[in-house]
C-alpha cells in the first residue's frame, strides 16, 4: 500500500476513534461523576478549543511561507523560516498557556455547581 492511501485511509480512522473514544468519555463521566460534571467538561473543552483557534492560522502560514523555498530548494531560507516560526510558536505557546491558566480561573470562581469545592 503506498503512502497516499495509507495516509487517505488514517485521515478517515483517526476523527472516527477520536469521536467513538469521546462518546465513551463522556458515558463514563455521566454516569460516574454526574451531568454536573460533564457539564464543567464542556466548557474547559471549548476553552481549549479557543484558545487552540490561533494555532490554526500559524500552520497555513508556515505552509504558504514554506513552499516556495522548498520548491525552489533553498535551504538556507527553509532553515532561516524554521527558526522564525520556532520563535512565533514558542510565543503562542506561552500566550495560550498564560491565558489558559487565567481563564481556568475565571471558569472555576464563575461557575456554580453544588457539591464542587472552589
Amino acid at each position: 500500500m503506498d503512502k497516499t492511501r495509507l495516509n487517505f485511509i488514517m485521515g478517515i480512522i483517526y476523527p472516527l476513534e477520536t469521536l467513538i473514544a469521546n462518546f465513551f468519555v463522556k458515558q463514563v463521566i455521566r454516569y460516574q461523576l454526574g451531568v454536573e460534571i460533564l457539564g464543567m467538561q464542556n466548557v474547559y473543552g471549548n476553552l481549549c478549543d479557543v484558545l487552540t483557534f490561533a494555532f490554526a492560522g500559524i500552520g497555513i502560514a508556515m505552509m504558504y511561507r514554506l513552499y516556495q523555498p522548498i520548491c525552489a530548494g533553498d535551504t538556507k531560507l527553509v532553515h532561516s523560516l524554521f527558526a522564525f516560526f520556532d520563535k512565533i510558536y514558542k510565543w503562542f505557546v506561552a500566550g495560550s498557556f498564560a491565558a489558559g491558566i487565567l481563564l481556568t480561573g475565571v471558569v472555576v470562581w464563575s461557575v456554580n455547581i453544588e457539591g464542587i469545592p472552589r
